[in-house]
């Protein structure tokens, strides 16, 4: 049997500090393993192009881990060139997660109900039909919190703004300003 490759025993190692999924691990190092150990590894390291592929996986599979969290492991941020390098070469397009991902995960992480969940998700569809552009270029992550807030509101839940911006690791000034935009949209 052969021994495993450093990039995927790294990629292994990282996905399990991430807490990613089996599936999104497999894809990362089917996207290793297919595509990029032949084409971009010479002169990079190995916790690089883990780091891209897990990047990759995770976008492909729309599981929502956060951009800076890759920046945790990778913190001079070489696994985006490769990222890039991958998208000119193998042309494998990224998307950014949809608030829809974030609001799944954030819903399993603080225990609130799937009736709070679908609120939130009509919540961002309807406001994605109104009025698109107040949600161009919106952190999908704050996009999701303040829904989900909106949702517990609207169902009577208690969640404080604190506690979704804690959860979220972003601001309550952030949240609070995207809260006021998406109840303005839905006054339309």
């Amino acid at each position: 049997m052969k021994p495993k490759n450093k990039t995927i025993m790294m990629i292994e190692e990282i996905a399990t500090k991430l807490n990613i999924d089996e599936e999104t691990k497999h894809e990362a190092i089917q996207i290793y393993s297919k595509h990029l150990s032949q084409i971009i590894t010479k002169g990079r390291r190995a916790k690089d192009i883990a780091t891209a592929c897990l990047y990759i996986a995770t976008r492909k599979t729309k599981t929502p881990i956060p951009h800076e969290k890759f920046y945790e492991i990778s913190p001079d941020g070489m696994f985006t060139k490769i990222v890039k390098l991958a998208n000119k070469e193998l042309k494998i397009q990224i998307k950014a997660v949809e608030p829809e991902s974030y609001i799944r995960a954030l819903t399993k992480q603080l225990n609130l109900s799937t009736d709070i969940e679908e609120e939130a998700i009509n919540i961002i569809q309807q406001v994605r039909k109104t009025s698109q552009y107040k949600l161009a270029g919106r952190n999908p992550r704050i996009l999701a919190g303040a829904a989900l807030y909106l949702a517990c509101k609207n169902k009577n839940a208690l969640m404080t703004k604190k506690k979704i911006s804690e959860t979220l690791q972003i601001t309550d000034t952030a949240l609070r300003k995207v809260i006021n935009i998406l109840k303005q949209v839905k006054q339309q």
